[in-house]
């Protein structure tokens, strides 16, 4: 018989809010300890995306510094506001500040404003803050949430310069045994095989 783990991630840890909320921020941690989930921020993020806005706000104790910054600039983007350069410098600052700092969440901001400035027609300076952020959140978040998005921003990015095999060394890098999610794993092995397809290799594609 087949084994089916139960799902786990900020999704549940909503519903349980739903199911037996409202309950204290230090309820949350019990919580958030049994789910065995690394980061307030995506739970907080969460929160946001699926309308909890007592539990976010329950939960805002429990966030640092650099997190609320990040915070602050996901919901801006969440409300629409595609101004993001001033929030983003400003989160920097946070997170480069010695008594807040935080390598990580430098890396996620880095890989932001590289978006941010692939939006804006910066080629330059886009390639060069997805580059610099893959490299630091592979050196202190790998295989996280925000090193899979990196990874799959920068052969993005490669891909939209018609850099094909700069993109798929990207994929490459995404190995099913380096702890990246499945789902990573899957939208990799798509984009490798569909370059693989574009220049004939239709072996490799398979």
């Amino acid at each position: 018989m087949t084994n089916i783990d139960p799902p786990q991630g900020p999704g549940v840890f909503i519903s349980r809010w739903r199911t037996e909320g409202p309950v204290s921020s230090d309820v949350l941690v019990t919580w958030k300890d049994e789910l065995d989930w690394p980061s307030w921020l995506s739970l907080a993020e969460a929160a946001l995306f699926m309308d909890a806005p007592e539990l976010l706000e329950t939960m805002t104790v429990h966030l640092s510094d650099g997190e609320e910054a990040v915070l602050r600039l996901v919901r801006r983007r969440w409300l629409g506001d595609t101004r993001l350069t001033e929030a983003i410098e400003e989160a920097l600052v946070v997170v480069r500040t010695p008594a807040t700092r935080d390598l990580a969440l430098e890396g996620r901001l880095r890989m932001e404003r590289g978006l941010v400035r692939f939006e804006e027609g910066d080629m330059d300076g886009a390639e060069e803050d997805l580059t610099w952020a893959e490299t630091r959140l592979k050196s202190v978040a790998k295989a996280s949430r925000d090193h899979d998005l990196a990874l799959l921003n920068k052969a993005a990015y490669h891909m939209a310069q018609g850099e094909a095999l700069m993109a798929l060394q990207v994929y490459g890098d995404i190995s099913r045994k380096g702890g990246h999610a499945h789902e990573t794993i899957a939208i990799s092995r798509l984009g490798a095989s569909r370059i693989r397809h574009a220049l004939g290799h239709e072996f490799d594609a398979g």
